[in-house]
């Protein structure tokens, strides 16, 4: 059996995904919890955003959390557990990881860069 959904459930549900994301990314958030917030079965949800952005919504997080830890680490003003930590990681092993499979590169690389 095939579903259709209508353009407009997908971009209606991509916006609101994607405007709980960016209001949120530095805290703690799940797919679970955007589903609540926005009144949609977690199965739904992350069909949908894939649907729409062709990448997952944990994927679309830890971009946004590197991003943001890659523009903090250039400014020189943050060490690199300040950095993962303001950009909404709560593991450094893990934000390690993750920067290098998105960037490239390890964050203290980044860090030594910009000085």
């Amino acid at each position: 059996m095939v579903s259709f959904m209508h353009p407009w459930i997908l971009y209606y549900t991509h916006s609101s995904v994607g405007e709980y994301i960016r209001r949120n990314y530095t805290s703690d958030i799940s797919t679970a919890g955007i589903g609540q917030a926005i009144g949609v079965s977690l199965y739904h949800l992350c069909r949908c955003f894939k649907d729409v952005t062709k990448v997952t919504i944990i994927s679309y997080i830890n971009l946004l959390r590197c991003d943001t830890a890659k523009t903090l680490l250039a400014s020189g003003n943050y060490s690199v557990s300040e950095a993962a930590f303001m950009s909404g990681f709560q593991n450094m092993s893990y934000f390690t990881k993750t920067y290098k499979q998105y960037k490239g590169c390890i964050p203290s690389k980044e860090k030594a860069g910009s000085e």
